[in-house]
């Protein structure tokens, strides 16, 4: 029997002025987002991101594995080393500029049937496999938002 989960983050955004390439709020951690952290991955099936704000920016979303060290934050260039990428990165969705809907005050992108395969390979401080999956943001052009809370990410996790 299949199980979904459904994750709901709203990142704090900054409201200065972004620039292509820079971080877009902090590592969003998808507790849970494994249902079977020992035995098995989940499949990221759907994902729906809500601009508040209407400016649907292009986005670059990554999924990793354990927690990333990140030595950027919100609204700075990113900087993730090609080592933790390599060890960690589990895939990433793009996000175009004309992938988004504008619906009433809003824009909204939907991707569905992505089938991101996710597993979680950090331990907790007991030696138990954490059941997180994490994602990072980097929009991809000059875009500024009214407030800190403008964004909303819902990811479909099933397994």
């Amino acid at each position: 029997m299949q199980t979904t989960r459904q994750i709901r983050v709203t990142p704090t955004i900054s409201t200065s002025a972004y620039t292509s390439g820079d971080q877009l709020g902090g590592v969003q951690t998808l507790t849970n987002a494994v249902a079977d952290a020992a035995d098995k991955s989940t499949r990221l099936q759907t994902l729906v991101v809500i601009d508040k704000d209407s400016e649907g920016p292009a986005l670059e979303l990554m999924f990793f594995s354990e927690l990333p060290t990140v030595a950027s934050s919100d609204n700075a260039a990113l900087d993730v080393s090609d080592s933790e990428m390599a060890a960690k990165l589990l895939g990433v969705v793009s996000i175009a500029s004309g992938d988004w809907v504008t619906l009433g005050g809003v824009k909204v992108a939907n991707f569905a049937n992505l089938n991101l395969d996710c597993y979680a390979t950090g331990l907790d401080a007991s030696g138990k496999r954490i059941s997180s999956v994490y994602a990072l943001a980097m929009i991809a052009e000059a875009k500024t938002y009214t407030a800190t809370t403008d964004l909303v990410f819902v990811y479909n996790f099933e397994d």
